[in-house]
């Protein structure tokens, strides 16, 4: 005689997931995701803009050592003794500095890469006289480019 499986004795437990489970955690990733991703962007543009603004107070204090040494600014990086920091270089273009001497002054400017990160954050502009801003629709050149308090972003 052969003996039957008895039909008493205990099914082992499913073992895993359900298909279910499975897509209740990928809706609940998502929407962390879509939360999270536009806070961490705008922190990454942030971190960006604050580097290079750090980079433009280096050039101004250069600016006003070079002034105090040789009695005038100068609208050559190189005479500074200074090269765009790699951070900064990333995302920006090399510094462009506009100096005149009929009044001493001089403006530094920052313009982003057109295919970086920052492309939308618009021009950082720095002068001799302490004043730094940011200009987002790009109307005007550097010689040109004077602060308002009315029309710049002031840094953050």
């Amino acid at each position: 005689m052969v003996a039957m499986p008895d039909s008493n004795a205990a099914v082992p437990p499913a073992r895993g997931f359900t298909l279910i489970e499975l897509m209740i955690v990928v809706t609940v990733v998502a929407i962390l995701t879509m939360v999270a991703y536009p806070s961490y962007v705008n922190y990454v543009i942030r971190a960006n803009r604050s580097q290079a603004q750090q980079f433009l107070m280096d050039i101004a204090q250069l600016e006003e050592q070079f002034r105090l040494d040789q009695g005038q600014y100068t609208a050559d990086l190189a005479d500074l003794g200074v090269a765009t920091p790699a951070p900064v270089a990333n995302y920006y273009a090399a510094p462009s500095l506009y100096t005149t001497e009929a009044r001493p002054f001089f403006v530094a400017q920052l313009t982003p890469l057109a295919n970086a990160a920052q492309k939308d954050d618009g021009r950082l502009f720095i002068n001799s006289r302490g004043e730094h801003w940011r200009d987002t629709d790009g109307s005007c050149a550097i010689s040109a480019c004077v602060y308002s308090s009315a029309s710049a972003i002031p840094w953050e």
